[in-house]
């Protein structure tokens, strides 16, 4: 499968991180992953980016519990960027989290694309890079 995709990865968990990156390799070679390990990273990411005037992540993958600043902290900066900026950009929540309150929450995001229950899965990064 080809993909010439930017991946951002907004994770705390080294392990989830070093697993993402090994399935994205083996099911999505060509696609470019980068990781943040809290919000407040991936804000400065996306920050940077814009600043350069270079392309924003085509697909952001968002852990909700991390520490210094959560996927709910994250996704509030992300919304007040411009949108002609961030409307590429698809987000999809990756988390443990199986709290109905953090599944309904995210449908007040209309940048969320979905809340996926991790394991990430072979079909889960067949599906994000769609």
């Amino acid at each position: 499968m080809s993909c010439k995709k930017n991946i951002l990865i907004v994770d705390d968990d080294s392990v989830f991180i070093f697993l993402s990156k090994k399935l994205f390799s083996k099911f999505a070679p060509h696609c470019n992953v980068d990781t943040c390990g809290n919000g407040k990273e991936g804000i400065e990411l996306i920050h940077n980016c814009i600043r350069k005037k270079t392309s924003l992540p085509d697909t952001i993958l968002l852990d909700i519990n991390m520490p210094v600043f959560n996927g709910w902290d994250f996704l509030e900066e992300f919304i007040l960027l411009p949108e002609d900026m961030t409307s590429k950009s698809d987000i999809y929540i990756l988390t443990s989290s199986i709290r109905d309150d953090d599944k309904e929450r995210s449908k007040n995001y209309y940048i969320v694309k979905e809340f996926i229950s991790k394991p990430i899965t072979p079909e889960i990064i067949k599906k994000v890079i769609a």
